[in-house]
């Protein structure tokens, strides 16, 4: 199956590190095989290197993902080497002289029972040849090596050992080709070769003819013979999960290289035999199709395998020979009869007749929602009602035929977006996707539902859930950041498309590997992350049998944000404003509370779900944020909140609670604060009114009785905020040039003489100084200078000199957990941080404005700093020392909330986008 195999053939490539680099070539292929008559017969994969030179400069000073791979710790004996030799040219200029240049075949083949052995040869001089083994005889002396000769096969073989006579590498010339191995064995099988005159492995025309175009200004042609390549592999993989599929896919590939700083690339011909026996022949006669599956693929796809079909009845003739081909057509003409005779039809023949174009299986990872992964196959359809009849056809006789009843069977799924879809149980279906489309395929499947013109097949009803809801909310692969950044390395046409975000498919590429194969990369998982997507493409079939093919490998260290979304759920228009989460105190239970640009309210549990109420249209936009209460003292919650001109209360269901909603005496000129001093339950509602008047409300949206509306001189800016320093309480607010301080009777407990310009976008900090009776309320004038308010009245000014604009934001909060508030200003792109004596923590300029206050969240790792860029689309959290936390930025374009939501051990962020959703990301 080449799912399995492509995701082999990734881990197959970082684990052995093969070095598949060159300079470039502008010279034709050769009309023979010229220096690939060097190599055995059982090389797996042979790389031609021109110019070994260039090729280094190349890696040195280009390639980061080159220096990446170097950078992993079993990477680095190939580093090593690379090193050695560069050095060796250096230092021996008889050595840089003859390699200059020189074609180099590289070639790898089995040893032993889990080893790989590597051949190098290269054509030659007799004098370069005798020049080249006395320099290495020479270094070899000089490094105290031991150097002997040994005849065989009438060539003379020269070994270098170690002290200890352990064999370090052996070279030999003959016949114009000089050939060098640190296995003595492969490079006797390379003399015998020699010797005999015999090409490489099943060659002959077939491998001419992919030569032919290769090696025009690319770094290198990688020659891959399947046969002896899937040997390799066994090597490398879990016997237990390893198939057969990479020695039964193809014949031969001959692929050109091209490295560029963050991208391996591959293009060229596959070849496969004309006796049925590859599966690739299976496609001979097929145009290429476009590959528009992704825009039916969910986002958090990880991995795919993708046969394109334009004329299904060449495919199911050349299916059924390549079956017969390779003696597997008993099992399916045993599995056809018995179907056949169970339920009186032949099932090749609809299967064939009812699915058209693409086949695609794929794997969408959820873990992030607690779900694991699930495995899907989508067929598209020629006719939806046609397949409709006849799949719940076959269910009800299977029904009938166990005397069970058809709607049990049958599961009503209602989608994200409100439409009923069908989804049914089959457990007849479970493998007849790889029976009818072979070994490009492995899933096993027990339901299907008829969507969109395709038959969707998963393993139960809630991973189809999961599917529909993604493609009905546009969360498809092809929108996806990650993918979109990745897929111009693609080609847009193919017969056979296999992909692999490495990095969400990490465990399964393990479960491929050996033991010590998976236990080496494990511990390499944080350098090989970015070592990201993964593809491998095959189209249309030429003249001469010859498929084009496309091999890309990209490195990435862009963090993807829609892997890190646990679920999603669409709203009405663009959610407007902060998603609160609301706790009910009582159960412990969560709820998450917004409000979208048509003003109409949500709920949602902690899954995403729409609580019963739905939603609830309001006139008017809220003004501040939501508070959940318990109005009735029995444990249930209700969510108070206010707009311009009403006082709200409303419960789960979307009711209004008694006399509620509550028409104010004039429109709000500040957002509303509840207090429950003594939490008890009688809350107090404080709303400053744009009549300049203080007014507060009993729970129940009466006016309380002994508060008398405090008259200001201008309209209050600032929310009320209480303070209870030291048993003494404060209710402190301002308006636009005065600050007041008042005790809970509305009586004012301080006096300030010293007014200032107000900011509009700070609240009041209590802060107690060391060394000091008295504690102080800190602010920020309209000029973003520090205001400290104290006990007396009066004010003192600012601790440094910088200025910001009139709509600067100001928080002021223990970031470093050393018990001294630190100050914090946006402005425009600007995100500040000073101590409270002045000095700078860390400033940082975004790409665009920043649109939200400071958002401070206190984690068990210590404080973080959030702000939002609407523009962009984007969210920020920063640790206290200003870096960036790992996963961010993210998309949002609202204030977010970090809660433990749905999951113990990650927290959520909840934020609305500049589309028509809610999103929950999960962070560690």
């Amino acid at each position: 199956m080449l799912k399995r195999t492509t995701i082999s053939l990734f881990a197959i490539f970082v684990f052995l590190g093969v070095v598949l680099w060159s300079g470039c070539s502008e010279e034709d292929g050769e009309s023979d095989l010229g220096v690939l008559r060097t190599i055995p017969t059982d090389a797996g994969a042979v790389v031609k290197i021109y110019d070994i030179e260039g090729l280094m400069l190349t890696l040195n000073k280009n390639s980061v993902i080159w220096q990446e791979f170097l950078r992993l710790k079993y990477m680095t004996e190939a580093d090593r080497i690379m090193k050695t030799v560069d050095s060796v040219i250096k230092r021996t200029p008889i050595i840089g002289s003859i390699l200059h240049k020189k074609e180099i075949a590289v070639s790898f083949h089995k040893h032993g029972k889990d080893k790989v052995s590597v051949l190098a040869g290269f054509c030659t001089t007799k004098k370069e040849a005798t020049d080249l083994g006395t320099a290495i005889s020479k270094n070899a002396k000089n490094k105290n090596f031991k150097f002997f000769n040994q005849k065989y096969d009438n060539v003379i073989i020269y070994v270098v050992c170690s002290q200890d006579n352990k064999e370090i590498a052996a070279f030999a010339y003959l016949k114009g080709f000089f050939v060098i191995s640190h296995s003595k064995m492969l490079l006797q099988a390379s003399v015998r070769h020699i010797n005999n005159g015999s090409k490489i492995t099943g060659g002959g025309k077939t491998l001419k003819e992919l030569l032919a175009p290769a090696g025009r200004g690319s770094y290198a042609s990688i020659i891959v013979n399947y046969k002896s390549l899937n040997e390799i592999f066994k090597s490398e993989l879990n016997t237990q999960n390893y198939s057969s599929g990479i020695a039964n896919f193809a014949d031969w590939s001959v692929l050109d290289i091209k490295i560029d700083s963050k991208h391996i690339m591959c293009n060229g011909y596959t070849a496969y035999g004309k006796n049925d026996m590859e599966y690739l022949s299976v496609f001979e006669g097929q145009n290429e199709t476009d590959n528009d599956f992704l825009k039916y693929l969910p986002s958090k796809t990880i991995c795919y395998s993708s046969a394109g079909i334009s004329d299904m009845p060449t495919f199911k003739d050349k299916y059924i020979n390549f079956l017969k081909a390779r003696t597997t057509y008993t099992q399916f003409n045993n599995f056809e009869n018995a179907f056949e005779k169970e339920y009186k039809v032949k099932l090749r023949d609809e299967i064939y007749k009812l699915f058209t174009t693409r086949v695609t299986e794929f794997t969408c990872d959820y873990a992030l929602a607690g779900r694991g992964s699930d495995n899907y196959t989508a067929a598209e359809l020629e006719d939806e009602d046609a397949a409709k009849q006849f799949f719940t056809g076959l269910l009800k006789e299977y029904c009938q035929k166990r005397k069970t009843e058809y709607s049990k069977n049958v599961t009503e799924l209602i989608s994200v977006k409100g439409k009923k879809y069908y989804v049914c149980q089959c457990p007849f279906i479970k493998k007849i996707i790889p029976m009818y489309f072979g070994n490009l395929f492995s899933g096993e499947y027990e339901c299907f539902v008829i969507f969109n013109g395709k038959i969707i097949f998963a393993k139960n009803t809630a991973a189809i859930r999961e599917y529909i809801n993604a493609i009905e909310n546009g969360k498809t692969l092809d929108k996806n950041a990650n993918y979109e950044n990745f897929k111009d390395l693609t080609v847009s046409e193919s017969n056979v498309s296999c992909y692999t975000d490495i990095t969400y498919s990490f465990e399964k590429i393990m479960s491929y590997l050996s033991a010590q194969n998976a236990a080496q990369c494990r511990n390499e998982k944080t350098r090989l992350n970015p070592f990201r997507n993964f593809s491998l493409q095959y189209g249309k079939a030429d003249s001469k049998s010859r498929v084009l093919t496309t091999f890309a490998l990209q490195y990435t260290d862009r963090f993807d944000s829609e892997r890190a979304v646990s679920w999603i759920t669409p709203v009405d228009s663009v959610v407007r404003g902060k998603p609160q989460v609301l706790r009910n105190e009582k159960t412990g239970e969560k709820i998450v509370f917004i409000q979208d640009e048509t003003l109409k309210i949500y709920l949602f549990d902690k899954d995403g779900k729409r609580l019963q109420m739905n939603k609830k249209q309001l006139a008017e936009p809220l003004k501040g944020e939501a508070t959940a209460i318990d109005y009735y003292g029995n444990g249930n919650v209700q969510y108070l909140f206010a707009t311009d001109n009403f006082l709200h209360l409303i419960n789960q269901k979307g009711e209004y609670i008694d006399n509620f909603p509550v028409k104010l005496p004039a429109p709000l000129s500040a957002e509303i604060s509840v207090f429950d001093y003594e939490n008890n339950g009688n809350y107090r509602i404080f709303a400053p009114c744009c009549d300049r008047k203080l007014y507060v409300y009993t729970k129940d949206g009466k006016m309380l009785d002994a508060w008398t509306p405090f008259q200001t001189n201008d309209n209050i800016i600032t929310p009320v905020q209480y303070f209870n320093i030291n048993t003494m309480e404060y209710l402190v607010f301002a308006d636009n040039l005065k600050t007041y301080i008042l005790n809970r009777r509305g009586e004012v407990r301080i006096n300030v003489t010293d007014n200032f310009p107000k900011s509009k976008n700070s609240l009041f900090y209590a802060e107690q100084p060391s060394g000091e009776e008295y504690p102080y309320f800190v602010t920020t004038g309209s000029s973003g200078e520090i205001k400290r308010i104290r006990m007396d009245g009066s004010c003192r000014g600012g601790i440094t000199s910088k200025h910001y604009s009139a709509n600067h934001y100001f928080v002021a909060a223990d970031i470093n957990q050393d018990k001294k508030n630190e100050y914090i200003f946006t402005d425009d792109k600007l995100l500040e941080v000073f101590t409270n004596t002045g000095e700078i923590v860390f400033s940082c300029i975004l790409d665009s404005k920043i649109t939200s206050k400071p958002l401070i969240f206190n984690f068990p790792s210590g404080t973080r700093i959030g702000v939002v860029c609407a523009g962009e689309n984007k969210i920020y959290l920063y640790d206290s020392k200003g870096k960036l936390c790992k996963g961010f930025p993210l998309n949002g374009a609202t204030e977010f909330s970090i809660s433990k939501l749905d999951n113990k051990d990650k927290f959520s962020v909840l934020t609305g986008g500049n589309e028509n959703f809610l999103y929950n990301y999960h962070i560690e």
